[in-house]
């Protein structure tokens, strides 16, 4: 694992890049479409799921880009600190937008997110160090 990691890095922030600006893109579109199912409303609020998975996904992200060992504490605070800012941010945006309102589920769904994505990202870079360390005991 800690070799695909590893080779991944780059990549990953390529993507997060790109992630960002999704977010942001998504986050000043006004009116987004309600999603139907044969014509008719979904019942449930599908934007609380999406919330949590895009913060969930750019946490993974930025964690694997810039944390190379889960004993960097000050990486990951940092890293954890700038992706609350900007799930903050990205919420407030809403408030200059006309057809888009700031909503503080939206935001804690974001920061729950942001969290399940850091410890994710930290549990399989730890299996990384933790696969390092057996080869070299080998």
């Amino acid at each position: 694992m800690g070799r695909l990691i590893n080779n991944f890095r780059p990549y990953a922030r390529i993507l997060l890049v790109i992630w960002v600006i999704l977010i942001i893109i998504l986050a000043i579109l006004p009116n987004l479409p309600t999603p139907r199912i044969g014509g008719r409303l979904i019942p449930i609020r599908l934007d609380y799921p999406i919330h949590y998975l895009e913060h969930t996904l750019l946490a993974f992200l930025a964690v694997i880009s810039f944390v190379y060992d889960r004993r960097q504490l000050t990486r990951i605070l940092i890293t954890l600190s700038t992706l609350i800012a900007f799930a903050v941010f990205s919420e407030m945006l809403q408030l200059l937008i006309p057809a888009r309102t700031f909503e503080f589920k939206d935001m804690f769904l974001n920061i729950a997110g942001i969290i399940t994505g850091t410890i994710i990202a930290l549990a399989v870079t730890a299996d990384q160090k933790l696969s390092e360390t057996t080869k070299t005991q080998r």
